[in-house]
């Protein structure tokens, strides 16, 4: 009998446009490949956190070795031996365009550097072509200066604007690996073509050189002239490798970890696939 003794006076919830939802169409409407990278991505923000907490609790991280990162990180004391400067050219590419990301990941590298070159007291001749990479680059260097204790030994014009243009910049560069004594090269950021005139200047000239890139047809370039690269990715790992900075520790070891994941799945997709498995 309804309540009350009266019909139609059942209380109903008020009807929304997902109440005639059934199992599976949430999934239908975001759509199957955006629903399978939400998933990834859930997943990947799950591994990020537990490697920060493992990492925060003293766990130690194991990092697949990379020699070019070990050559970056004795830059200062191969400076220091030789009495010379040493260059980081960070590519003519620019903060606030297509080639931001190349040149913050080329920044990040710097900011180890110049920790250590400001410690050993050698000069790091550090070349731009964009004025907003110059303030940042002024200020890095500002900071290792500070945090050495030797601010007062800060000199702005280590930090060189060469030009905007990528040949230009490239020509500059060239004229101070030519009439600086430099005891190493360090390239890391966005470069283009004009990468193979440093490039073969450089190596011209007897300098160590660390290079590296996440463009293909500049690789085939760096490979040819510099002593190790940074291959693709592992231009981004320098806060990882040379800072171990806990974050960076954390998203390193989760890609890792996805990546490995991601190959057993395709893996067992294969298998069932070829075994008439349907799933």
């Amino acid at each position: 009998m309804p309540l009350g003794g009266q019909s139609g006076l059942i209380a109903r919830s008020p009807s929304g446009p997902l109440d005639s939802l059934e199992k599976g169409d949430i999934v239908d409407m975001i759509g199957g490949s955006e629903a399978l990278m939400l998933m990834i991505l859930i997943l990947f923000l799950g591994l990020i956190l537990i490697f920060r907490i493992r990492i925060r609790a003293g766990r130690r991280v194991a990092l697949r070795p990379i020699k070019a990162f070990d050559r970056i990180g004795q830059v200062a004391t191969r400076a220091v031996e030789m009495g010379r400067a040493s260059i980081f050219t960070l590519g003519s590419g620019s903060i606030g365009g297509a080639t931001t990301l190349e040149t913050l990941a080329g920044l990040q590298i710097m900011k180890q550097v110049a920790r250590q070159t400001t410690v050993a007291k050698v000069p790091l001749l550090t070349q731009v072509a964009d004025p907003v990479t110059m303030v940042a680059a002024q200020g890095l260097l500002k900071q290792g200066y500070a945090e050495a204790g030797s601010e007062a030994d800060y000199d702005p014009n280590e930090v060189r604007f060469i030009a905007p243009d990528s040949v230009a910049y490239a020509v500059g560069v060239m004229t101070a690996l030519r009439q600086e004594p430099i005891a190493s090269h360090t390239m890391a950021g966005s470069f283009g073509e004009e990468y193979l005139l440093m490039g073969e200047t450089g190596a011209a000239q007897g300098i160590e050189q660390l290079a590296g890139s996440s463009d293909p047809q500049v690789l085939s370039f760096q490979y040819a002239t510099a002593d190790e690269l940074l291959m693709g990715e592992e231009l981004y790992a320098g806060g990882a490798y040379l800072a171990r900075l806990p974050w960076h520790l954390a998203s390193l070891v989760a890609q890792d970890w996805l990546r490995t994941l991601m190959i057993a799945a395709i893996l067992v997709g294969i298998i069932l696939k070829t075994l008439g498995v349907q799933w």
